[in-house]
């Protein structure tokens, strides 16, 4: 494949060079093409542009060999980049309990995060990831963001540019302490630098807390992965992404990755056990990385009927948990008082949630493999994604799990969510967020293909990068071109019998291409 896409990388360049009209490939220039390609292959370091007239040094011949651009294979890694005998990785621990204002937006929580030190090496700080600072009025996102031509701006774009500066998304510390003491800290800017009371060595764990505050954005206020929607009512839609602070990965190829976070980039993390818990209005329902843990508290015994319903052995259709009419009750008369959400995930590398009275919610029991485990393929999503959703998300899930665990391995978490919310499409451990809706400028068909299609791409992220672990943060284009190529084939499969017994068209592979 290197062979066939560096000459056209190189054709490429004389096209960007050349002046209009384009040359026409004469035999002369063809026969130049083919030295250049023997000078490459042989080492030899130049280009030549559209007249073939100059040559040009490159620090880099396209086609040098690779054994010298490559690491030398260490004890931690192999020649391929694969785990070595002493690959080691960091565990991150967190207990989190956070508090949802729903009005506002406002998120207070207080987490305990126990560090494990598996590295060789001794530690005298921590770098912890405060991402929503990037939303922080002062931000060096704001302060190095361009406006554009004004003169071009409509009237809306040019509002939501001084909304933007006049919001003030960024993290609230109130307290950085490991038993009882406080911790001396660092913020700048998206990273805070934690110093440790004492060196942490190879093998040790060291337990510290933080207490924080953060506003979750209002949707479209920025290209934001988290968002609240308003629907004209008191009842909001919220989902959480990048809301706690988190520890930067700390590995054997970089040390601590503490690169700064504008918005625009995504996210490598350490693994580890999460036990979260989610205080909303009484009458929310919550979508979250991770099973529920209290059902007893907080769904009705006809609702936990229901779920058990949908994961019994051989049910083949989603089961409602909370219907259209309960979700239209609760939006007509709102209830007092604040219910506790807690849920736990396993040997994941992130936690994301949604809440909201306005949720419907149903689940099918998925099995990838005869006699294995019984997977909760969920959906979450308001009245206004009727009646798109209730036909295809849940179907959606359960196809892609099938598809994906047949095509690499099978899926190893007990759930799989899709939430309808602000955010188009984006990924975390067992939970994505997707937003197409039925629309009045679309096709039935056309909103059919938008839902499916995200909906199979985020879910699928699950194992690109999620399981996988590659690192979004450098290398973007391993988990995109995975996930994108499995899409493909997932939605080639797509009008089988599960999807089109609903009422589903065919599907066909999608133009838009999510994070």
């Amino acid at each position: 494949m290197l062979v066939l896409i560096l000459p056209c990388l190189i054709l490429a360049s004389w096209t960007a060079s050349a002046q209009e009209p384009e040359p026409v490939m004469s035999p002369e220039m063809l026969e130049q093409l083919s030295d250049l390609m023997r000078d490459a292959s042989s080492g030899v370091n130049y280009y030549s542009g559209a007249g073939f007239g100059e040559q040009q040094a490159l620090p880099v011949a396209p086609f040098r060999r690779l054994d010298d651009l490559l690491p030398t294979p260490t004890r931690e890694r192999n020649a391929s980049g694969a785990p070595g005998r002493d690959y080691w990785q960091q565990r991150v621990d967190y207990r989190i309990r956070v508090r949802l204002e729903e009005q506002s937006g406002l998120l207070e929580g207080v987490e305990e995060i126990a560090y494990h030190n598996h590295s060789p090496d001794t530690l005298d700080f921590l770098w912890v990831q405060l991402d929503d600072n990037w939303l922080a009025a002062d931000s060096l996102d704001m302060r190095t963001a361009t406006s554009g031509s004004l003169g071009g701006t409509e009237a809306w774009s040019l509002a939501g540019w001084f909304d933007r500066r006049s919001f003030d998304g960024g993290v609230k510390l109130r307290e950085v302490s490991s038993d009882g003491k406080a911790l001396a800290h660092l913020v700048n800017e998206t990273m805070m630098r934690v110093e440790l009371p004492q060196p942490l060595a190879p093998g040790a764990s060291f337990s510290f807390r933080i207490t924080w505050s953060v506003t979750v954005n209002p949707a479209g206020l920025a290209d934001s992965r988290a968002g609240l929607e308003g629907f004209g009512d008191a009842s909001p839609l919220i989902e959480a992404a990048h809301w706690y602070p988190r520890l930067c990965v700390y590995d054997d190829v970089e040390g601590w990755q503490n690169k700064q976070f504008l918005g625009a980039g995504e996210f490598a993390l350490e693994f580890g056990d999460f036990e979260v818990e989610i205080t909303v209005p009484a009458d929310h329902v919550v979508a979250a990385t991770g099973l529920l843990q209290n059902a007893d508290e907080v769904l009705s015994p006809e609702q936990r009927a229901r779920w058990s319903k949908a994961m019994a052995p051989g049910n083949q259709q989603p089961v409602m948990i909370v219907t259209l009419e309960e979700a239209r009750q609760k939006l007509a008369a709102p209830a007092a008082g604040e219910k506790t959400w807690r849920f736990a995930a396993q040997n994941v590398r992130d936690f994301a949630w949604a809440s909201s009275r306005r949720f419907l919610w149903d689940c099918l029991g998925v099995q990838v493999r005869d006699g294995g485990p019984i997977i909760a393929a969920q959906s979450f999503w308001p009245p206004e994604g009727e009646p798109l959703w209730s036909r295809l998300s849940t179907r959606a899930i359960a196809h892609t799990l099938r598809v994906y665990s047949r095509m690499t391995f099978d899926y190893p978490y007990p759930s799989a969510a899709s939430v309808n919310g602000p955010v188009y499409g984006m990924e975390y451990p067992m939970i994505c967020f997707n937003s197409p809706r039925p629309s009045p400028w679309n096709s039935a068909k056309e909103d059919e293909y938008a839902l499916v299609g995200v909906v199979i791409h985020e879910v699928g992220h699950n194992w690109f990068p999620m399981i996988v672990n590659s690192d979004e943060r450098q290398w973007t284009w391993m988990d995109e071109g995975l996930n994108t190529f499995l899409q493909y084939l997932a939605e080639q499969e797509s009008s089988s019998r599960s999807l089109r017994a609903n009422g589903a068209r065919t599907f066909r592979s999608t133009a838009v291409i999510p994070a």
